[in-house]
């Protein structure tokens, strides 16, 4: 092996004449791969080759391209603004086939949110509200998660119902709200199908901004907890997520 012109000259890597060159190239040479366009970004890791969905970003995870969680491009229709999204892969696993998600809310319980893609015309077959149960991202110690039966977007909503799930890989203990409720303060999360924004009077299975005697502030003071009974929230605590799914 060999220097010229600060490149190195080695071996070349045995898939040197496909799509996504790998291996060691002498300057020369990458001025060669430049200029006839050989050279291939990865999918996803450039707005450019932005997944359509996460649905094929879990295409290019099977395949082996994609190979770990992490922050990456999407572009989902031509309504949505292309832009970064945590994707975590082997999220959900119904009877066996893996999903991945992205994270599209996070926040610590009546502070402001570090993540809220709210109304940004994301869409949705899928969503999760969860708890963390410490620090890992998308491991919880409660959650509730819903189906939808047509594709739906996260946007601001007094209510969409969907079909109660438990296929989160890392759930924790699962709650059966199945009322999604998004964007203002005792609406931001899972709910039961009685519950409406900040009006209540059972809050069981519901997990999200809920009322502890008032509903807080949207989105900076949302009292991000966990429904019982009656119609205030016990363990207005901790880390909060939202993750979905489109295909």
């Amino acid at each position: 092996m060999r220097r010229f012109f600060g490149g190195v000259v080695g071996k070349k890597a045995k898939d040197y004449s496909s799509q996504t060159k790998s291996g060691i190239f002498a300057v020369n040479e990458q001025m060669i791969l430049n200029a006839d366009n050989e050279w291939a970004a990865l999918p996803g890791t450039i707005e450019a080759n932005a997944f359509a969905s996460t649905a094929e970003a879990d295409s290019a995870y099977n395949s082996g391209t994609l190979t770990s969680a992490g922050l990456y491009w999407f572009k989902f229709s031509a309504s949505h603004i292309a832009a970064q999204y945590y994707y975590r892969p082997i999220s959900w696993n119904y009877s066996g086939t893996q999903f991945g998600a992205i994270r599209v809310f996070k926040s610590v319980s009546q502070q402001a949110p570090t993540e809220n893609y709210l109304n940004l015309n994301i869409p949705m077959d899928s969503f999760i509200s969860g708890r963390l149960n410490g620090s890992t991202t998308g491991v919880f110690g409660v959650s509730a998660e819903v189906d939808f039966s047509t594709q739906q977007l996260y946007h601001s909503t007094s209510g969409i119902t969907g079909t109660e799930i438990n296929k989160w890989t890392d759930g924790g203990s699962h709650y059966n709200g199945r009322k999604v409720m998004l964007g203002g303060s005792g609406r931001h999360g899972l709910y039961n199908t009685g519950q409406n924004p900040c009006s209540w009077g059972n809050a069981s299975g519901s997990v999200g901004a809920g009322f502890d005697g008032s509903c807080g502030g949207y989105p900076n003071g949302l009292k991000l907890g966990l429904g019982d009974g009656d119609a205030y929230y016990n363990t207005i605590s901790g880390t909060f997520e939202f993750w979905v799914k489109n295909v």
